[in-house]
């Protein structure tokens, strides 16, 4: 169906203005402009879906221009819902199977009731469920639906709020009850029957072992999308593959992403509603997350709550935060900070009554780790306990919850706490599940002694072919190294190498890479190559230590002091003593002891165990570790550096405007700098205080190489967060500075709209930089080549403003000596920017809507329109909205200039981007030949902690200030930028 010609559309309409069309139904004045143009024009759009639906109605009823327009009548008061009209006298009967008629002719059949639903879809696709919830609960309750097909919308909207708000599938499944049947025998409308279908695909994706169901999953999208062509949307057919990406990755489809997921992808460029952008940003944050990219990742899942929070989507808000937390989880956050944020969303969660679900399971196990790193094992225990027993009730597996049942056993034993883990995990039928039962037991045994390397070998053969989440792969593939390496003598552990290196490579993982990295040095010592044993226990142990990882930490520290006393240093003995004791203050298993080859070495003197400057190996071993943020790696090196040099002998700086400082102007005369990047584009130095010796600069020289590998592997595993996908695919832009994700977010927009001819509407504070957005917009056009006009409306005379912006003809008005094209025709193929066009003159409005409607101009003092092609950005610091309520702007040219708004934040809404724009000024200002003055720490400080109530423009002013006087001081403090402080309002 391609709906209905904009003759169809102007008969239609009748005698009504198009303010009163849309109004009745349910849409904007422009919105019926366009429908009304023809079909060769730009800006034509033809009606579809839902609002189809209401117009084929409209067309199918009798006229009544005297009745009230919908929402206005008394039956629905207090329902939420529009006011049911009066039905003809002579209804068409409803035809038995609405699928055997077209298209058209079943959405004229559509009850009145039915029709008088559809705002609500539109609210939901808007995210606010919970009035949506209250309206339906209201109208099925009160009796108000009188038709079939009309309840079962309703019903089928409030599964959808159900599933959506508070993860209830079941709640949603008894709510749907025989309409399913109804759809699959084709007894509903088209419409009915595509949202019962979306909310079948949100029930049978539920994290419910009942109710998950893959099959009917997509047999349910399957006849939805079909719907979809006649009677959907592109934001209600996102919501069927959302449905349908969620069941295919809890069931442990293999390849999701390559299915239902890209085809979310290609469908994200079509979103228009907030709950679908939601989704979609969201689906995008998983990706990141799942190939690696946390940084990427950690920056949407926070991006996307916020915007949950403050749409009232308490269920998207609590999933992204729990996910958020898995990956500062990762990044090595404290611990006590995890469980802060962990009950926050636990608070979250309660506040609006959540059902357990997948976030609850992720939670857990964040938690779980976050204790155990605390050395609160018993405490660790019992969350996993009550989390398997959790999912145990949802009927599905404990997938998520494994890894860190795994690492329970690594640092308790099998036995006594994890038995009764180890009994709720045995009813956990999945293939992960008892797979993982099989691996524990096998490891037990083992340990214990027994023959079990064969029953370890086959577990781990199974392990390879079920498919499962690869954290969980790297963990049991980790277990069952440790075990051969601590209890079978090494026998077979090579064999497992090379898995746990593939498994690594695909999930980065810095926790279990020193856990690999501590083993392998187990393996060097018992061999007797002892450098390489202490090079490795020591960079594990820094791992670890900067993980805030109490067990860990002791076991480390254990196997390093039993390393010490094998080769006769000076302390090793009490320092071995001191370290068990710690070990048994955990509640940690003392691992067995190990045979260390090649004799004894000779005794030399030296410090306790673990104390004192490591051999350089340990350092390159630390930074080496694969996973690591730049954040990590940057603060590895500057911990490092402290053992090596001193406490305050190194300073590590990102280059900027200073890089061409030499080391006496920044940290003190006789220093040295050594500089490494990230391959990505950022540069970095690390610098010494002092003059260094050979010895102390080839160390630096080592340190700083080897840090910028690791740097340049973490920007290409997407690690690093300096430069992700988008804004590799971002063009540059002069002066669009975008280092803030809300910034970065509207390069995105800027970039996309650019080859579009549609009128942008920039909203923002003054000084902000609407201008340089208009200007970015204009250099991305196929319009680049051609001028670029900026008219301030705010900066001419009322009387002048009409022949500034049309232009005039010599002696049209007392002081027109000479013929004026005006700005209009001057950026004739171009782009015009009219900015502050909230203070347009009322009587040059409706000229300037013409001239948008007809682009066509006609000068003063001329009879004759002179036809322009021109692309339209207009920009405006006021609310035009409140303008229009008041009076002072005219609707249908808020409607026109309104089409694609864009807001840029406040300075203060994205303090990110302050210092990147003082470095950018102060460059821009001090001009060639002179070098670009460095931003002194206390003048960023100062800068960072001021709220810029003049945004962008101020921050330019002040900057501009401290370089006016000569000659520009080659360093900027804060003494240079004067008093901060805002303005007396």
């Amino acid at each position: 169906m391609t709906g209905m010609t904009p003759e169809e559309i102007r008969r239609l309409r009748g005698g009504r203005s198009r303010a009163e069309f849309a109004r009745r139904l349910g849409v904007s004045p422009l919105t019926v402009y366009r429908w009304e143009l023809p079909d060769g024009a730009t800006e034509a759009r033809r009606p579809r879906g839902a609002i189809l639906s209401r117009l084929l109605h409209e067309a199918s009823r009798p006229s009544n221009d005297g009745e009230a327009p919908p929402g206005e009548g008394a039956a629905g008061a207090g329902s939420g819902l529009p006011s049911p009209r009066r039905a003809p006298a002579a209804a068409p009967p409803r035809a038995p199977a609405a699928h055997a008629l077209a298209p058209a002719a079943s959405l004229a059949l559509a009850a009145e009731d039915e029709l008088l639903l559809l705002p609500l879809i539109s609210r939901i696709l808007a995210g606010q469920l919970g009035e949506v919830e209250r309206a339906l609960v209201g109208a099925l309750v009160g009796n108000r639906l009188v038709s079939p097909g009309g309840r079962a919308l309703a019903t089928a909207l409030l599964a959808q709020t159900q599933t959506l708000a508070t993860f209830d599938g079941r709640g949603a499944y008894a709510s749907l009850g025989g309409f399913l049947r109804d759809a699959d025998a084709g007894l509903l409308p088209p419409l009915v029957e595509l949202h019962v279908r979306v909310a079948a695909a949100f029930v049978f994706s539920s994290y419910d072992g009942q109710l998950l169901d893959i099959g009917k999953v997509n047999a349910t999208i399957d006849r939805g999308e079909k719907l979809c062509e006649a009677v959907g949307s592109p934001d209600v057919r996102f919501l069927l593959l959302v449905g349908q990406a969620a069941s295919s990755l809890q069931g442990g489809a293999r390849d999701w992403g390559r299915g239902a997921a890209a085809r979310l992808v290609a469908l994200g460029e079509t979103l228009s509603e907030p709950l679908p952008k939601l989704f979609f940003d969201e689906i995008q944050a998983h990706g990141a997350y799942a190939a690696g990219r946390r940084a990427v990742a950690m920056r949407a899942f926070e991006e996307v709550a916020g915007r949950a929070a403050a749409l009232g989507l308490t269920s998207i808000e609590v999933r992204c935060l729990t996910f958020l937390a898995r990956a500062r989880a990762d990044e090595f956050e404290p611990p006590e900070s995890l469980l802060a944020l962990a009950q926050r969303v636990r608070a979250a969660m309660w506040r609006g009554r959540l059902r357990p679900g997948l976030h609850s399971a992720f939670l857990t196990v964040t938690e779980a780790n976050a204790l155990l790193r605390l050395g609160r094992i018993e405490e660790a225990a019992a969350c996993l306990r009550a989390g398997i027993e959790e999912a145990k009730h949802l009927g599905l597996g404990a997938n998520p919850l494994i890894p860190a049942t795994l690492r329970l056993a690594h640092q308790c034993g099998v036995g006594g706490l994890l038995e009764p883990l180890l009994e709720a995990l045995a009813a956990d039928r999945s293939p992960a599940g008892k797979v993982s039962v099989r691996l524990l037991r096998a490891v037990q045994a083992v340990s214990e002694g027994q023959d079990a390397l064969d029953e370890l070998d086959e577990v781990m053969r199974v392990i390879e072919s079920v498919h499962g989440h690869p954290f969980w792969k790297l963990g049991g593939t980790m277990l069952a190294y440790e075990t051969r390496v601590l209890y079978a003598g090494g026998q077979g552990a090579a064999e497992l190498e090379r898995p746990f290196e593939r498994l690594l490579a695909l999930q980065p993982a810095p926790h279990s890479d020193a856990r690999f990295k501590r083993a392998q040095a187990i393996e060097c010592a018992r061999r007797g190559q002892f450098a390489e044993a202490e090079a490795l226990f020591q960079g594990a142990l820094a791992t670890f230590t900067s993980a805030h990882d109490q067990p860990e930490v002791a076991w480390t520290r254990l196997w390093l002091a039993r390393l010490q006393v094998h080769l006769r240093r000076r302390h090793a003995a009490e320092e071995l003593e001191e370290r068990k004791r710690a070990c048994a203050e955990l509640g940690l298993r003392l691992p067995p002891e190990v045979a260390f080859g090649g004799g004894r070495a000779a005794p030399r003197p030296g410090p306790k165990a673990g104390a004192g400057p490591r051999p350089l190996a340990a350092y390159v071993e630390r930074l080496g570790l694969r996973g690591l943020s730049h954040e990590t790696i940057l603060r590895e090196l500057s911990a490092a550096c402290g053992e090596l040099f001193g406490p305050q002998a190194a300073v590590i700086k990102e280059e900027g405007d200073e890089a061409g400082a030499p080391p006496a102007r920044a940290e003190g005369a006789g220093g040295e700098w050594f500089e490494f990047g990230d391959g990505a584009g950022r540069l970095f130095r690390l610098g010494l205080r002092r003059a260094p010796g050979p010895a102390e600069r080839d160390l630096a020289r080592v340190l700083a190489a080897v840090a910028g590998l690791a740097l340049e592997v973490s920007s290409l595993r997407g690690l690093g967060g300096a430069l992700d996908e988008d804004d590799a695919r971002t063009p540059e832009l002069e002066g669009f500075v975008a280092v803030s994700p809300a910034m970065r977010r509207l390069r995105e927009e800027v970039a996309r709209l650019a080859a579009s001819p549609a009128t942008v509407l920039l909203l923002g504070e003054s000084g902000s930089g609407k201008e340089v957005i208009a200007r970015a917009l204009h250099a991305l056009s196929r319009r680049a080549a051609e001028k670029f006009v900026a008219f301030n409306c705010a900066a001419v005379p009322h009387h002048l403003f009409e022949g500034q912006i049309f232009g005039h003809r010599r002696g049209s008005f007392t002081g027109a000596t000479s013929d004026s094209p005006g700005v209009v025709r001057a950026a004739h193929g171009g782009t015009l920017f009219l900015d502050e066009i909230g203070e347009l003159p009322l009587d040059v409005q409706p000229k300037l809507l013409r001239f948008l409607e007809n682009r066509e101009v006609t000068p003063l003092g001329d009879v004759r329109p002179v036809p322009v092609d021109v692309r339209v950005v207009t920009a405006t610091h006021r609310d035009l909205a409140q303008l229009v309520r008041e009076g002072r702007f005219r609707e249908d040219l808020y409607y026109r200039l309104n089409v694609v708004p864009l807001r840029i934040p406040p300075l203060r809404e994205r303090p990110e981007d302050i210092a990147p724009l003082a470095r950018h000024f102060a460059r821009q200002l001090s001009g060639p030949p002179a070098p670009p003055p460095v931003l002194a720490p206390d003048a960023l400080a100062a800068l960072a902690t001021y709220p810029w109530p003049g945004n962008a423009r101020e921050l330019r002013n002040v900057i501009e200030r401290a370089l006016a006087f000569s000659p520009p001081p080659p360093v900027l403090t804060a003494s240079h930028l004067g008093a901060l402080g805002s303005p007396r309002r």
